[in-house]
């Protein structure tokens, strides 16, 4: 039996194609400033990132 689940890489995005997109509209102002500009994301890493910062303490 072979894990395939390991072998498929997930899609990376830049911070300017994320903060673009539809799906993270909402998210826009927070995206911009906890992303870095030299640095691509894949979907999983940036729902982590957007659930790490709505969850810090103020």
């Amino acid at each position: 039996m072979t894990k395939k689940t390991q072998d498929i890489k997930e899609t990376s995005y830049s911070k300017k194609q994320i903060v673009k997109s539809k799906k993270y509209s909402r998210y826009r102002d927070i995206l911009m400033s906890i992303l870095e500009d030299n640095k691509n994301y894949s979907n999983r890493e940036i729902e982590i990132k957007i659930k790490e910062f709505l969850e810090r303490k103020v």
